[in-house]
């Protein structure tokens, strides 16, 4: 299906999602078509100027300039339901991760968001390392993705991974993969992961002295390289260091309040929804987070399919 044939339908839904001429100036600007959206097309009603940016990104990248906008208009508005109902119909939705359905606001990265919000907020300072220590590997994606997505990053650069391990990517190795992200710098943020949980402390502290030399300059664009290291890695200076997230029954039980509270749900199907969310969870009073993660990503699959409520009643009553 040729997104070409359906302009119209993907200007409305922009126009749903982006509701100011500012930020549709500013989505129009992440998506790398055009330098200004104001020196691309003509002042005017919304829906024409989202109209013409959708022309114009046609006539320069077609079908594959399309898909990009619709991928970054995603990445921006992921709970945006024009936006949805558009890459369904286009055949580009995905699967939402946990990190995509769940608020910035939501329960187990509240902690660690007040940290980086306080970092990336700071005058001129555009590198910031962050550390998790013992951190799984699924807590690390999702806190990648929330970067992600507070940062406005388009999800097919997400972010650059790599592994600090002194047999097959040194530390000068891994430096001179990060140094190659400038280019990218100079265009948009980027965040950089960089697993090191089985990287000696020292390996850790030369790697840092060489990326804050790499990057001694003001940086037009924030580099944030999350850093995960074993449990009982010391923190390295200049670093921040993140709280590992915890989970307890509760925060589970105000999840589903948070992805309710505009489905019109009686109080009754909540409480089921709950009772099922906490049985996928092992029953635990304080789940791990890989328990934790799972009982979401379950519940979101299910909550995508958009059931009516007497089958999701159903389906609550049936062990997870």
């Amino acid at each position: 299906m040729r997104y070409g044939d359906h302009i119209e339908a993907f200007r409305d839904a922009l126009v749903d999602a982006f509701t100011t001429r500012n930020a549709l100036a500013q989505f129009a600007k992440a998506t790398g078509q055009v330098r200004s959206l104001a020196a691309s097309v003509a002042e005017g009603p919304l829906d024409d100027m989202a109209y013409e940016f959708l022309d114009l990104v046609q006539a320069r990248g077609g079908e594959s300039g399309l898909a990009k906008v619709l991928e970054v208009a995603l990445a921006r508005r992921p709970g945006n339901d024009s936006l949805l109902a558009f890459a369904r119909v286009m055949g580009a939705d995905r699967p939402a991760g946990a990190a995509e359905l769940l608020h910035t606001r939501a329960f187990d990265l509240r902690p660690l968001e007040a940290v980086w919000r306080k970092e990336l907020s700071m005058p001129r300072k555009r590198l910031v390392v962050l550390v998790l220590c013992g951190a799984e590997q699924n807590v690390v994606t999702n806190v990648i993705e929330r970067l992600r997505l507070h940062l406005g990053v388009p999800a097919s650069t997400s972010a650059s991974r790599m592994r600090l391990d002194e047999r097959f990517t040194p530390v000068d190795k891994t430096i001179d993969l990060i140094a190659r992200l400038k280019p990218r710098l100079a265009v948009e943020h980027v965040v950089c992961m960089v697993d090191a949980d089985n990287a000696p402390d020292d390996a850790i502290e030369r790697l840092l002295l060489k990326l804050f030399e790499a990057y001694a300059e003001v940086l037009n664009n924030h580099l944030v390289l999350l850093l995960n290291t074993r449990a009982e890695g010391r923190l390295p200076e200049r670093c921040v260091g993140l709280p590992l997230p915890r989970f307890q029954e509760t925060d589970l039980y105000e999840w589903v309040e948070d992805v309710t509270r505009d489905k019109g749900w009686s109080a009754d199907l909540r409480d089921e929804f709950k009772l099922w969310l906490h049985q996928a969870a092992d029953q635990a009073e304080s789940p791990s987070t890989d328990v934790a993660y799972f009982a979401l990503e379950t519940a979101i699959a299910l909550l995508r399919q958009n059931l009516p409520q007497a089958v999701l009643r159903e389906r609550f009553r049936t062990p997870p």
